[in-house]
């Protein structure tokens, strides 16, 4: 039987970053973004730039047959084990994904999906 999609590894602590995963996976806008980036070499060493490690998960969650880790995403993430060693909030993760987009990108695209204003009216 064809199954479409595979799930991603849970390391350690790591079910809050499976989740933001695959919520970016499933935003179709994004996903296809991701793809069609441009990627910044970060001082010769492409794998630590997260819109890369994106792309290669992705990609690797479209054609693989079994679970995918989100190792290497962490790594240019800046995510150390002490980090995953403890329960983290969803909110903390997504923050730290958005903020390494947005330094890693040139024109601000794929973080202006996430971006917003804020208004109160009475």
């Amino acid at each position: 039987d064809y199954i479409p999609y595979i799930g991603l590894i849970n390391n350690k602590n790591t079910c809050y970053v499976n989740s933001i995963v695959q919520t970016l996976f499933f935003t179709p806008q994004f996903k296809y973004s991701i793809f069609l980036n441009d990627i910044i070499d970060i001082g010769g060493n492409i794998e630590k730039n997260p819109i890369y490690q994106l792309k290669v998960l992705f990609i690797k969650m479209i054609i693989s047959s079994t679970s995918e880790s989100t190792k290497d995403l962490l790594k240019s993430l800046d995510i150390n084990k002490e980090f995953l060693n403890n329960q983290q909030d969803i909110q903390e993760f997504y923050n730290i994904i958005l903020r390494k987009i947005q330094e890693n990108e040139y024109n601000n695209y794929l973080y202006s999906f996430f971006r917003g204003k804020m208004e109160t009216k009475i």
